[in-house]
């Protein structure tokens, strides 16, 4: 969409201007719709839902993984401090996760998604939260190269190294 919305601006300075003008309105309104709309989080729904839920009868964990993005790196460095977002239950759902099941290793998956600055990488700050609420430090691998979902899950896998013969766990 905002990719769209830059062609339409660059279609501006060029004869084409009537097509940008058009392009860059329309992504801004599909933008808006999708943005800030409950139709962006409507359509988001069946991909969260499409796995059925964790079954605890199924015996414990063997570990838990942890996606970046509930962080803010450049805030936490800036102010040496440990600063949330809105996604901060990720890493509070994986703490309490982790004080139920104390076998279970943890594996934070979360680099820096900055195109230009580095900001630092999340996992660097995510531990410092597992540590506030008495996990170990021994228990929880980093995965810190990741700059989006998709290398969070190649790294991760490479750094766990599931085994199939733990169905899935590792």
């Amino acid at each position: 969409m905002i990719s769209i919305g830059v062609l339409g601006l660059l279609l501006l300075l060029t004869r084409y201007a009537r097509a940008g003008r058009r392009l860059a309105f329309g992504s801004l309104i599909l933008l808006a719709i999708l943005g800030l709309s409950p139709l962006g989080n409507a359509l988001i729904i069946p991909l969260e839902e499409r796995f059925p839920a964790w079954n605890p009868a199924g015996g414990p964990p063997a570990g838990i993984v942890v996606l970046g993005g509930s962080l803010s790196p450049h805030v936490s460095a800036a102010r040496n401090v440990v600063a949330l977002n809105e996604a901060a239950e990720r890493l509070t759902v994986a703490a309490e996760l982790a004080l139920r099941y104390p076998h279970a290793r943890i594996l934070f998956s979360g680099g820096s998604g900055a195109l230009i600055f580095g900001e630092g990488a999340e996992a660097e700050f995510a531990v410092r939260v597992f540590e506030s609420f008495g996990i170990p430090r021994g228990r929880v691998m980093l995965e810190d190269r990741s700059r989006n979902t998709l290398e969070n899950a190649i790294l991760s896998k490479d750094l766990a190294r599931p085994s199939r013969v733990s169905a899935g766990c590792w």
